[in-house]
């Protein structure tokens, strides 16, 4: 076992379990093959961003027997200037600043237990989960596709095992806004499993270089006016397909990052014009209103209600559920059912179209004119 070098690994060895840490702060928990794989809730974890339980658990996968690292991305980190954001050099000295390349983050990781190279998701140990819903197989299996167009399965027998190789996977199938024309996978930090220790950048590089795939652009910031210039305009003089930069300070355990969003993207999310209350519910369904609060933080009060009332709506459904669900005649169920706020989703529960497991994603799904009702509902 190795020392407890995060917040949860104390918790965990203290003999709390994922669950009773993790329920309280809106962090998702999910088993397989004896690793646990912990993400917080873009939803439910709102309110706790700045908390350094959350902020480690952005697809942080532990081995279950003793709770070491199996695999460690990126800490959460911030908007520039939002509040818990990681404090950096008022003049970025020290500081260089990334590309933020827009795409899916994949984690690459050797598993002690069946002695392969395995690749994680955010949300899913092995990356399982299908390309944007189409029938295009599943991020793994795009990942490992573009792997095989780099020096991967020529040096992966010599490759470090307890280290945490971190990528952001970019192809015409699971494009965000950039449109990237071929699958590829930008090395983006590599991380020592044993103690969290984050790579410094030129070991980065060289990695990257073992491994014949492209690494994420660094320039050092050396003129912090010229990166404000960029978030205090509209953005009209970059390609509006340009996600924005982070800025990084390297540190130990983990470096320290801030994000700083080209506003011309922020755009292309609707959020830089006409903005609503629709439109703001877009932004949380699509996970993406902190980037945006950090640039409007006058809208907070309205997104915070929205956030409240989808976490409401959750709570009242799956407390409904468990009163319900025992009723087997099914004229019974639907006479009790259509006496609470969201019978549609009891029906839909009872006739399985939908699961406890996917209810969240099932509320989001909504439209959105109905889920602003809905949330109005569950706020009273």
């Amino acid at each position: 076992m190795n020392d407890s070098v995060l917040e949860i690994q104390k918790l965990l060895r203290s003999g709390q379990t994922p669950e009773q840490i993790c329920e309280p702060l809106g962090i998702e928990v999910r088993r397989k093959d004896g690793k646990v794989l912990f993400s917080y809730d873009q939803i439910e974890s709102h309110k706790f961003k700045a908390h350094p339980v959350v902020k480690e658990c952005r697809g942080l996968i532990l081995y279950e027997d003793n709770w070491d690292i199996c695999s460690m991305a990126f800490s959460r980190f911030l908007n520039y200037g939002e509040d818990g954001a990681d404090p950096l050099p008022e003049d970025l000295s020290g500081c260089y600043v990334l590309e933020k390349v827009d795409g899916t983050m994949v984690s690459m990781y050797w598993d002690r237990n069946d002695k392969n190279w395995h690749c994680a998701t955010r949300s899913m140990i092995d990356a399982e989960g299908t390309v944007n819903n189409l029938d295009l197989g599943t991020f793994a299996a795009l990942f490992w596709n573009a792997l095989s167009t780099t020096k991967f399965d020529d040096v992966k027998g010599t490759l470090k095992w307890g280290r945490t190789y971190v990528f952001e996977l970019t192809s015409p199938y699971n494009r965000v806004v950039t449109y990237y024309p071929e699958t590829s996978a930008t090395l983006l930090m590599v991380r020592h499993n044993a103690d969290a220790m984050e790579c410094a950048r030129g070991e980065v590089e060289k990695i990257a270089e073992y491994l014949g795939c492209a690494v994420v652009k660094a320039v050092k910031a050396t003129d912090f006016a010229a990166l404000l210039k960029m978030q205090k305009e509209d953005g009209s003089q970059l390609d509006p397909e340009f996600e924005g930069y982070v800025i990084v300070k390297e540190d130990v355990p983990s470096h320290k990052r801030n994000k700083l969003k080209n506003p011309a993207y922020l755009a292309l999310h609707r959020v830089a014009t006409s903005v609503s209350e629709r439109n703001l519910l877009e932004l949380v369904k699509m996970g993406v209103h902190d980037d945006f609060l950090g640039r409007f933080p006058e809208w907070k009060p309205s997104i915070d209600k929205m956030v409240q009332g989808l976490v409401n709506m959750d709570r009242i459904i799956r407390l409904d559920w468990q009163r319900l669900c025992h009723i087997e005649d099914r004229k019974t169920f639907a006479i009790e059912a259509c006496k609470c706020r969201f019978p549609s989703f009891l029906f839909a529960l009872k006739n399985n179209k939908v699961c406890l497991y996917t209810l969240k994603q099932s509320i989001i799904d909504m439209r959105t004119d109905a889920l602003l009702d809905s949330i109005e509902k569950a706020n009273k």
